[in-house]
């Protein structure tokens, strides 16, 4: 390669725009992902330099958690509210399936639901062994499930 063409290459490469923004995808005000130094996302907001929301946007990249930002017409950090509101619609959903998956322990054939299961036949043989001494009827294995997976349900347990 001739020198010429050496240095043509070199002024090419340097006069190239380098892409340099803030990708914001979202769902509405649901921010699903962001990311700084990318070129364009189909489907997404691009922020470059040149627009007028980009420096604040780049400060909240920095310091706001990505859950706590929204998008409305721009890049904007969630009020208190709205943070309180988030976290605890997350925290019930937690809730919610870890009883969800505690209750699948009762049924299922895992190590815990065995242990689980055979600690609460025991349980049970005692009990209706205190049952029969009155005259009360025995309880059943489905009717000891249905006990505890309703004291999951109302949060009794948590």
């Amino acid at each position: 390669m001739t020198k010429f063409l050496q240095w043509l290459l070199f002024f090419m490469l340097l006069s190239t725009p380098a892409l340099a923004g803030i990708v914001v995808c979202h769902s509405g005000e649901d921010i699903t992902d962001i990311s700084i130094s990318s070129p364009p996302v189909a489907g997404c907001e691009y922020l470059t330099d040149q627009d007028l929301g980009y420096d604040s946007a780049k400060d909240l990249i920095k310091t706001v958690r990505k859950k706590y930002l929204k998008w409305t017409t721009q890049l904007e950090e969630m009020t208190q509210a709205e943070k309180d509101a988030f976290d605890q619609a997350r925290l019930t959903t937690k809730v919610l399936e870890t009883r969800s998956d505690v209750k699948k322990t009762i049924d299922n054939g895992s190590d815990e639901g065995v242990r689980l299961r055979a600690a609460l036949l025991v349980i049970m043989e005692e009990m209706n062994i205190r049952r029969q001494q009155p005259g009360l009827a025995d309880r059943t294995v489905t009717q000891l499930k249905n006990a505890i997976k309703s004291k999951i349900d109302s949060g009794a347990a948590d």
